[in-house]
């Protein structure tokens, strides 16, 4: 909706809260749409499984421990956090993202679903995504569905480097602290997008600037 300025003193121009406020929301999903993550919707790769001591390395992606790309996305193709019931390891999807810029907040969004439950129940922390280790002190998130429907979820961290790898798993149990014993829930994968999140007095700024050129071109 165009909003006309309401009143002009010495020059300034008045313009409404509503305005401005919508002015920083276009901004900021514009600024925020830039995704890192490479092939984070899986489209681009080919279907097929990694086996444990052979990753699959394809589009920025490491897919480890049975870990692939099938069908059965949101929508499409997705990425499979399934180990064959293994109890000795759990499948990962990994990609490394660089030119991040030490100090800023960055925030990871992704589709998940749970493919196959062979435990029958879980513990709650069947899912976890992790910064550039696969430990508990690494872990940004941890999570369960049980329910087969994609969510989105999200979580956020501050670099500490130029580049992080960030790591998804499913499967988890008592080795990564996702629960005791051997959870086997393994979980679908899709949408992954990793980007900057604006600080707000940015956004301001960035926002009257639009302003100020917009009222000067009139």
């Amino acid at each position: 909706m165009y909003v006309r300025a309401s009143r002009r003193f010495g020059g300034f121009v008045m313009v409404s809260r509503s305005f401005v406020l919508a002015a920083i929301g276009v901004l900021f999903a514009s600024v925020s749409a830039q995704n890192l993550v490479l092939n984070g919707d899986f489209e681009a790769l080919s279907i097929g499984n990694s086996v444990p001591g052979t990753p699959k390395v394809e589009g920025g992606w490491i897919f480890e421990n049975y870990c692939g790309v099938e069908t059965n996305g949101n929508p499409g193709k997705s990425s499979r956090l399934e180990s064959n019931g293994s109890t000795s390891f759990d499948p990962t999807a990994s990609q490394t993202v660089s030119g991040l810029q030490i100090g800023e907040t960055y925030t990871i969004a992704w589709d998940w679903k749970p493919r196959v439950n062979y435990s029958g129940s879980g513990t709650g922390r069947s899912f976890g995504v992790f910064l550039d280790d696969q430990t508990y002190a690494g872990a940004l998130f941890f999570g369960e569905r049980l329910v087969a429907t994609y969510v989105r979820s999200s979580v956020s961290f501050t670099a500490t480097s130029t580049s992080h790898t960030v790591i998804f798993a499913g499967e988890l149990d008592n080795r990564t602290n996702g629960g005791a014993g051997n959870t086997d829930v393994s979980y679908n994968l899709d949408n992954v997008e990793l980007s900057a999140v604006p600080e707000p007095t940015s956004l301001i700024g960035l926002a009257w600037g639009a302003l100020a050129l917009r009222f000067r071109k009139k």
